[in-house]
C-alpha cells in the first residue's frame, strides 16, 4: 500500500476543475464517515493563467501584456511551492502513517 488516506483535494475554480475534483472527491469519500472524508478545497493558486510565454508565442497569446505573465508566473511557483514543494524533517512521533493529497487543474498551470 502506497498510503494510508487522502487527506485533501484540492482544485482550480475553473467549472471543468472543479467538477472533476467533486468526482474524485465523491469516490474518495464513498464508504466512509464524512469527517473522515478528504476536505475539498478550492485553490485561487491553481487558476489559469500564462505562467511563461512559448517561443514563439502562439498568436492567441501576443496580446497577453507581459505584466499578466509576471503575475501569472508568479502565482503558478506559489501554487508549487504550497501543494508540492514542502520539505519536512520526520519527528520522533511520527508513526508512519502516510496522508496524500489530490491536486486537480486542468489546462497550462499543470504545464507550468
Amino acid at each position: 500500500q502506497l498510503f494510508d488516506e487522502v487527506s485533501a483535494v484540492y482544485h482550480a475554480d475553473s467549472p471543468e476543475a472543479a467538477a472533476t475534483a467533486k468526482v474524485i472527491h465523491r469516490c474518495l469519500a464513498k464508504g466512509v464517515k464524512r469527517e473522515e472524508a478528504p476536505a475539498l478545497i478550492a485553490s485561487p493558486l491553481l487558476a489559469e493563467g500564462v505562467p511563461g510565454m512559448p517561443s514563439p508565442a502562439p498568436e492567441a497569446l501576443a496580446e497577453v501584456p507581459e505584466g499578466e505573465v509576471s503575475a501569472d508566473a508568479a502565482r503558478a511557483e506559489s501554487a508549487f511551492e504550497a501543494l508540492f514543494w514542502r520539505p519536512r524533517t520526520p519527528k520522533p512521533e511520527d508513526s508512519g502513517f502516510m496522508t496524500v493529497e489530490v491536486v486537480v487543474g486542468h489546462g497550462n498551470v499543470i504545464r507550468y
